[in-house]
């Protein structure tokens, strides 16, 4: 019995020793399989962060392109709209100059009416005067002559 019991010890040991390296083994594959999950899951977590990157870098160019374009396209506006009102004040000066010259214009053929109207008011209160039908200025030229 004796040699049962140490029988029955180192088969218990023997067992114990190979479940505990069973066990370790078992443990080490799991810490393996679970450290490699974690290389997997920082693998993925870097290429995300990799893609949200590029995203972002993508999206700030955009962006920029966007602000660049809108500011283009305000100057273009603005440089038209100044452009534009330069030439209606040009445009501006030119009709005050022609309507000061039409006006001159006017003036001037009102004035010359004026005296033609004068002078035919002239002739005719001469002739009335000195009963004479000729020209004012024959008839100015008989009377110096």
């Amino acid at each position: 019995m004796v040699y049962f019991d140490l029988y029955s010890q180192m088969k218990d040991s023997i067992f114990n020793e190979k479940k505990a390296i069973q066990v370790a083994n078992l443990q080490t594959k799991y810490e393996l399989a679970d450290k490699d999950r974690m290389l997997e899951l920082g693998k993925k977590e870097i290429a995300i962060l990799e893609q949200q990157a590029r995203f972002d870098k993508i999206m700030r160019i955009g962006l920029i392109a966007g602000i660049l374009i809108l500011g283009l396209i305000a100057y273009l506006i603005i440089s038209k709209q100044h452009l534009r009102i330069k030439r209606n004040k040009e445009l501006l000066v030119k009709n005050q100059e022609l309507y000061t010259s039409k006006q001159a214009l006017t003036e001037a053929e009102l004035e010359r009416k004026i005296q033609s109207l004068k002078k035919k008011s002239y002739r005719k209160s001469w002739n009335s005067k000195t009963g004479n039908s000729l020209p004012l200025p024959l008839t100015l030229f008989r009377k110096m002559s």
